[in-house]
């Protein structure tokens, strides 16, 4: 398994729009293959502005196989949050670039009103080319379901993907999630009163190995949050993982899916 990684040098502002999105990390690639990508990204509120504004940032590798916009909510004067997307490609002499296209929203909308800081970062692992040894698996609710339905979050812990994996013998299973929960109307609508949050958990057989939990950033209207998991599970054989979620909320149904953003799980087998 070879991984590559690159550091923006530069802090970059946003724009409003799709129309108007930056490519973030534009970078040539070394290697050819199919290859995971993660972007972590330290996103921040200018304060030039004192409306809440929505970042959207999709990752898009070789020729794409999986790469959707994601994002949430930042209110002014708030710290910088730490936020990631996955993409997933093949990576070719014609093809050959990752990217990282990321715009900006609001109502109104002020061009520069979010930054993205210098020091993210976007690393990328890939798998053997020969067919039946790629070692990369993933999974998504976009993939599975189509772009229409939309998973409704419980209180209680669900999954809300699960995959079956067998890890081949002398490596272990770098499991990688993300996913965006969007309530109808989000509860949590004043910046520095919110209360109610939701949950994420990788899970293997039940066993949770990772969480992630968080405050809904506030927002007029729907609101979004992206939630990441990262676990590192050894032990050859097969296994049964799952993204689970959760949601503290109880004023409005939460959704993945359809117009409210995506959710999925990788599994890169990497050497023990």
């Amino acid at each position: 398994m070879t991984s590559e990684s690159f550091t923006l040098a530069a802090d970059v502002l946003l724009n409003c729009g799709a129309m108007a999105a930056v490519d973030v990390f534009d970078v040539p690639l070394a290697h050819r293959g199919p290859a995971v990508a993660r972007a972590m990204l330290t996103i921040e509120h200018t304060q030039s502005v004192p409306e809440i504004h929505f970042w959207n940032a999709t990752v898009l590798v070789g020729e794409a196989q999986y790469g959707f916009g994601i994002g949430d909510d930042l209110c002014s004067g708030y710290q910088p949050v730490s936020k990631q997307n996955l993409g997933y490609g093949v990576v070719t002499d014609a093809a050959n670039r990752a990217r990282v296209p990321m715009y900006q929203g609001s109502a109104p909308c002020t061009d520069g009103a979010l930054v993205v800081r210098a020091g993210s970062t976007l690393t990328l692992w890939y798998a053997d080319p020969t067919p039946g040894c790629e070692r990369v698996q993933y999974t998504s609710w976009y993939a599975t379901q189509g772009y229409e339905a939309t998973y409704v979050w419980q209180t209680m812990m669900s999954p809300i993907l699960e995959m079956a994996i067998d890890t081949p013998p002398g490596t272990q299973a770098l499991l990688l999630s993300v996913v965006e929960g969007s309530p109808d109307t989000n509860p949590n609508a004043t910046c520095g009163a919110e209360t109610q949050t939701l949950v994420s958990q990788l899970r293997d057989g039940g066993a949770v190995l990772h969480q992630a939990e968080a405050l809904l950033p506030a927002s007029g209207g729907q609101g979004h949050l992206v939630l990441a998991n990262e676990a590192l599970l050894p032990g050859a054989g097969p296994h049964a993982v799952d993204l689970a979620v959760g949601a503290n909320v109880f004023d409005s149904p939460v959704r993945t899916g359809g117009c409210c953003g995506d959710a999925a799980l990788f599994a890169v087998f990497v050497p023990e």
